[in-house]
């Protein structure tokens, strides 16, 4: 029997940033086999170090950007972990988009000061 948690909602929340990040569906039937299922190509694409390539193609490409791409990448990953004890909480996950949130505006003040 299929039983409804938090935990549902966190993996959920996994795939939602997947798709933000990436501007893709969850399931891209028109492309190519080993690229169909967003969040698997995602994550080869991040545990091979090119994680700029998942990125929305229609953002900027700095360094900042790919930075919080990553971060963001990261939570995601762990919002979708196989087991369920280690998938974060909902609050974590606020706390983690805080950080983040933190963290980009930090590098966005580090490079416009002269």
């Amino acid at each position: 029997m299929c039983q409804l948690t938090d935990r549902n909602d966190v993996y959920s929340f996994g795939v939602l940033l997947v798709k933000l990040a990436s501007a893709r569906r969850p399931i891209e039937t028109k492309r190519e086999m080993k690229e169909r299922l967003t969040v698997r190509w995602a994550m080869g694409r991040f545990i091979g170090g090119a994680s700029a390539a998942v990125l929305d193609p229609h953002l900027a490409r700095t360094l900042a950007v790919e930075r919080t791409l990553e971060m963001v990448l990261e939570l995601a990953f762990r919002c979708m972990a196989p087991v369920r004890q280690d998938m974060p909480a909902m609050s974590d996950c606020c706390r983690a988009l805080w950080a983040i949130r933190k963290t980009y505006r930090d590098m966005l003040a580090a490079n416009a000061t002269p």
